[in-house]
């Protein structure tokens, strides 16, 4: 017998806007009261990311339960969560192969790696990388850009201009001020795409957590 599929309750959209507002306003807060020293190395810079993103994704918890919504909204519980984790191993996989045969193609015919134009070395140590870089700031980004941004704007508009608006709200996060942040884009509508394709915020946390471990980790593998 299948599962009757329950509404989702989504947030609104000025709940979602406030809460950007909000955290903009912690992170320079926690910024101004303890400030880093401009000594200071490239593993405390991202643990105290770290810190904070963990108190971030503390407050959207809290304020997701508070306002009488639960884990079966984000798709994080019962078939959702396992369709959402379907979703999230296949279209990884799936991005995968294509990355894999777009990297041969260009040693084979270009003499050139493409995960080493991606990322050319480790950009951190190792500990503070993989606990931060690829498990903590991908669930604070997909709770907050899929969970209360897409949701809210999807409530509000429609699919696509919730897709647009999350996606380059996204790569406006990841913005160092060189060039064009084209892989964040294309993460940022890949990950909008998985979870309004399974309804699961744990498509596209899997997608985030293993493209970065790809991205961030591929120099240890590639000499």
């Amino acid at each position: 017998m299948m599962e009757e599929q329950r509404p989702i309750n989504r947030p609104p959209l000025r709940e979602a806007l406030l809460l950007l507002l909000a955290l903009a306003v912690i992170e320079t807060a926690i910024a101004y009261l303890f400030p880093i020293p401009p000594e200071a190395s490239k593993a405390l810079r991202l643990w105290r990311t770290g810190e904070v993103r963990i108190i971030e994704v503390a407050l959207l918890l809290i304020l997701w339960i508070r306002r009488g919504r639960g884990l079966a909204d984000l798709g994080l519980k019962g078939a959702p969560l396992l369709r959402g984790v379907k979703e999230g191993v296949v279209i990884s996989a799936a991005l995968g192969i294509i990355v894999l045969a777009v990297h041969f193609y260009m040693v084979a015919f270009e003499g050139k790696s493409l995960f080493k134009l991606l990322t050319p070395k480790i950009i951190a140590p190792l500990p503070p990388l993989i606990i931060v870089g690829v498990f903590i700031g991908p669930l604070f980004e997909e709770l907050l850009f899929r969970g209360f941004l897409y949701n809210g704007l999807r409530n509000r508009y429609s699919t696509f201009p919730a897709l647009l608006a999350t996606t380059l709200l996204f790569g406006l996060l990841h913005f160092s001020g060189t060039g064009i942040p084209l892989i964040q884009l294309a993460g940022g509508a890949i990950f909008c795409i998985a979870f309004e394709r399974s309804s699961s915020l744990a498509a596209p946390i899997i997608i985030h957590f293993l493209g970065n471990a790809a991205l961030f980790l591929s120099p240890l593998f590639l000499k």
